[in-house]
């Protein structure tokens, strides 16, 4: 599973069978950007067509404190729909709502240009009700980006700093999807952390680009590869390994480009 949460959560169920973490990793393209001194703040909400990823609650709580204020934008990114024309960053900056600092993208995305929308914000306010292991929240850290979030799921809470969002167990208000208890976040805890990141803007911004190489570090790819096979290792032993011919006991390839 990609996270100890996820670990606890099945062997809570009853489960016997031993259950492992594999987690999820940085790839090279995320690099740290100094955000600051520009014309407005602009918050981002990235989903996937899920609605536990809570766009819904971002939305009442930026409108609750920024409804009409033209010095703050919030972008939802949602999964694609059935538009067809091309895509651009600064198609963000064209009014496409019935709320004027409120813009909506309808189109799945490269990962260039995901970077580049990532780059184009300020701000990430993640309220979701569970991950798997939650690519978003730290590829907003990599690039330095104050990152506001639920943390009961993720191994990375250490990163978020006092932006976490404040939640309890519970069932989700949308059906269809799941059956067991999520994270429920706090609407108010989301509306107080959004509030303070605005008013303490250019500190949050420092402080998240300078821990920005330590996420990456910690969180890159090839090292999250290495942890694994070598746990792997330890419990099937390397014997195991010399029919694929590709792994040795100092450094693991995991992707040939």
């Amino acid at each position: 599973v990609g996270n100890q949460f996820s670990a606890d959560a099945v062997a809570n169920s009853g489960v016997e069978v031993p259950t492992y973490v594999f987690e999820l990793g940085i790839d090279d393209m995320w690099k740290p950007f100094k955000r600051g001194k520009r014309d407005k703040i602009r918050f981002l909400h990235v989903d996937s067509d899920s609605p536990r990823k809570r766009a819904d609650l971002v939305e009442r709580a930026f409108l609750k404190l920024f409804k009409g204020n033209n010095d703050v934008e919030l972008t939802l990114k949602h999964h694609s729909n059935d538009r067809s024309e091309g895509y651009s960053v600064l198609d963000l900056f064209n009014n496409d709502g019935s709320e004027p600092n409120v813009r909506r993208i309808f189109k799945t995305l490269t990962q260039e240009e995901m970077v580049e929308l990532y780059y184009q914000h300020d701000i990430l306010v993640y309220p979701t009700e569970g991950e798997g292991f939650g690519l978003i929240p730290l590829q907003a850290l990599a690039t330095g980006m104050p990152t506001i979030s639920t943390s009961r799921w993720c191994t990375y809470e250490k990163y978020l700093g006092s932006n976490i969002i404040e939640s309890t167990l519970g069932k989700t208000q949308h059906s269809g999807y799941h059956t067991g208890d999520v994270i429920l976040p706090d609407f108010d805890s989301t509306v107080e952390l959004m509030k303070n990141a605005v008013e303490n803007f250019d500190a949050q911004c420092d402080y998240y680009y300078k821990q920005a190489p330590s996420v990456i570090k910690e969180y890159n790819w090839q090292n999250q590869c290495d942890k694994m096979l070598n746990d792997l290792i330890k419990r099937v032993g390397i014997e195991m390994f010399k029919p694929i011919g590709r792994v040795s006991r100092k450094k693991y390839i995991y992707f040939d480009r």
